[in-house]
Formats: structure tokens, sequence, C-alpha cells
């Protein structure tokens, strides 16, 4: 495969509600605060659908993912080139061969971490530790979870650890 492509497979919406096709596009072109991640997994989220809606069509899909970088767009960010990162970002479109992601928006990532994990290791996570962290710094001695998600499996993990007591509705 070409170290430099000119072109990458995307998912693309054309137009709402319709059916996602895969299309040759592009390659993006990282700017000065952002890296080029060759993707290795990503994730079908909720927040991707959401997301869509109100977009300009056609529009490429994809919020969190995982893989190399492959290129900075400045100096600034050539220390993460051949790093793996686990992101999440508004702007990435992950469901292609590659994305650009922010420098302040992904973690680097043990380089043996598999794939199916390093897809997940951001948004759900991050969020609960968010979480946790308000209701600790709250003082609170219990949390009520009101969804069956990955993010509410994880705050019950971190709750029992800190010895919060959770209710959960589902």
């Amino acid at each position: 495969m070409d170290a430099n492509p000119k072109t990458m497979l995307a998912v693309i919406l054309e137009k709402p509600d319709d059916r996602f096709i895969i299309k040759a596009i592009p390659v993006p072109e990282p700017n000065e605060q952002q890296l080029l991640v060759k993707m290795e997994a990503t994730t079908i989220n909720p927040s991707d659908f959401f997301h869509i809606k109100g977009h300009n069509f056609p529009t490429q899909i994809g919020l969190e993912g995982f893989g190399t970088v492959v290129k900075a767009g400045s100096p600034a960010g050539e220390k993460f080139i051949g790093k793996k990162v686990a992101f999440w970002s508004m702007n990435s479109k992950t469901w292609a061969e590659y994305s650009v992601v922010g420098l302040n928006e992904f973690m680097e990532v043990d380089k043996d971490l598999p794939p199916e994990k390093g897809a997940c290791a951001y948004l759900n996570p991050v969020t609960s530790i968010g979480l946790i962290d308000t209701v600790k710094s709250g003082n609170h001695k219990g949390v009520i979870i009101t969804t069956a998600s990955t993010c509410s499996k994880i705050m019950f993990k971190l709750c029992k650890e800190e010895g919060i007591k959770t209710i959960a509705v589902v």
C-alpha cells in the first residue's frame, strides 16, 4: 500500500434517511492543530446517528476511533507519529481509512492494546470518570444511574471501587 495515499475509502451518507455507501474520497490533510490517524477500529455509537442530524449532505460518519498517527500538521504533533491513539471528536469522521484528530482530543494508548478495545477506550471511560469525579467533589454518598449502557457499566465499577452507593433505574 502507498505510504502517502491520496484517496481513501469512507462511509458516506448521501442524504438524510438514505443508505450508507462506501466511497473513495481524498485523504484529509491535518491542519496545524491536528494529527492524521490510520484507522484500525471505530465504534458504532448512538451519538454518530444523532450527530448527522442537521448536517449538510453528503456527510461522513464517525466520532470515536483508534489507530496509529501517521502524520502531524505541525512540529507540535510530530512526537506522536507512530503512536497508537484513542480519540473522540465532533470533527474526526472515523468510519474511514484515515481520520484527523485535534492535538487535544486524543489519548496515547499502549501499543499492544487490541483495536476492538482501543476503539472504545475514550468516550465512555472519560465520561464515566468525569461523572464520578463530580460525585466525589460534591461529597455525595451515592448516585442514581438511569441507563443500561456501557457508560453505566463503567460507572458501576468505579462506584464500587470508590465506595459510592448506587441505585439503578432501568
